[in-house]
C-alpha cells in the first residue's frame, strides 16, 4: 500500500483564530467557547468547554474567524504546539490556534488523528526556529498549513 503527500489545506479551510479587544466587555461572558491552549487537552479529543465564552457582539464582529463545531484546533506556539482537539460546538479560537474546517466528506476524526499522529513534526518544525518561546511562525505556518 503506498501513500500520497498532501497539503493539510486540501483536507479543509484554515482558520486562524483571533482575541476580541479586552477593551470592550461586550465581546465576553456569552454563550460561545473562547478556545485558548490551556483549554485544549492531551487526554481527549473533544473540547466541551472553556474557561472563558464569547457573545453574539464577539460573534458579529469577529465572525470569519469562528469556526464550526467539528472543526480540528491545533496550538501553534510555546510548549504546547501540536496540542490538537475538536470543536464541539461553534467557537472562537485565540490567535495561538490554527484550526482545519473539514471540507465535504472529509471526517473530522481523521484530520484530529493525522495531526495527532505527526505532533513529533509539528513541534519539530516550531521548535527549529531558534526563538525563545516556540512558535509556527507565519511563513512555516503557512508551508505547514497550505
Amino acid at each position: 500500500m503506498s501513500h500520497t503527500a498532501v497539503a493539510i489545506s486540501r483536507l479543509g479551510a484554515i482558520v486562524t483564530g483571533k482575541t476580541p479587544s479586552t477593551n470592550n466587555a461586550a465581546f465576553f461572558d456569552g454563550q460561545y467557547s473562547f478556545v485558548t491552549p490551556s483549554d485544549l487537552d492531551w487526554r481527549t479529543y473533544y473540547c466541551r468547554s472553556t474557561e472563558r465564552t464569547v457573545t453574539d457582539s464577539a460573534r458579529q464582529s469577529y465572525g470569519s474567524k469562528f469556526v464550526p463545531a467539528k472543526s480540528v484546533m491545533v496550538t501553534c506556539i510555546g510548549n504546547t504546539i501540536g496540542k490538537c482537539a475538536i470543536s464541539a460546538n461553534d467557537c472562537l479560537t485565540n490567535q495561538q490556534i490554527n484550526t482545519i474546517v473539514p471540507g465535504d466528506g472529509i471526517d473530522p476524526l481523521f484530520v484530529y488523528y493525522l495531526l495527532v499522529h505527526n505532533t513529533p513534526l509539528i513541534r519539530g518544525v516550531g521548535l527549529g526556529g531558534g526563538a525563545a518561546t516556540p512558535s509556527l511562525k507565519t511563513t512555516l505556518g503557512e508551508k505547514w498549513f497550505t
